[in-house]
């Protein structure tokens, strides 16, 4: 996933992986991660971390997530009181259906999203939901967000060297 930090701009070889920063002027910061080896499981590890650090909430939105780390770990957190909520498509069904299946996570199936509180099937079969973010505790101090192109899949986030 990237997440942008927005500070002074140097790159730097960082463990897992190139890691660049940028300066913005904004007030929030964050990290820009680049896997440019295949093998590497670090953005695993980094987005497992993050949710693993949920005290209050988790939102996101996932076209694609069958990485059971990362669904026992929603689980885990579902039952110990967090407010987990998940976005994914229409379209992917039947994978999801196996992924949640023996959790207690109940998913939010929409084709195309409209606005905030309404979902409508855009006759495309949900393939316009391919949104790819993870909000956790969005209304405290520690808030983080994960975004970029890669689903949570095992072969997609150790596997592919596109995924940024």
């Amino acid at each position: 996933f990237i997440s942008l930090l927005l500070n002074d701009s140097f790159l730097e070889e960082y463990p897992h992986g190139a890691k660049t920063e940028e300066h913005f002027s904004y007030d929030f910061f964050g990290d820009i991660y680049f896997n440019d080896m295949d093998g590497f499981d670090a953005y695993s590890q980094l987005t497992y971390d993050v949710i693993n650090s949920a005290s209050d909430s988790i939102h996101m939105a996932m076209y694609s997530i069958s990485d059971q780390n990362i669904v026992q770990l929603l689980n885990k957190k579902k039952q110990a009181g967090v407010d987990v909520q998940i976005i994914i498509p229409k379209s992917k069904g039947i994978q999801h259906e196996y992924t949640f299946g023996l959790t207690d996570l109940e998913p939010i199936e929409v084709g195309s999203i409209s606005s905030q509180n309404e979902s409508t099937d855009s006759g495309m079969n949900g393939e316009l939901m391919h949104h790819k973010f993870i909000l956790v505790d969005a209304d405290t101090d520690n808030r983080q967000l994960l975004f970029g192109s890669s689903n949570l899949t095992y072969l997609q986030q150790k596997f592919d060297s596109s995924f940024q």
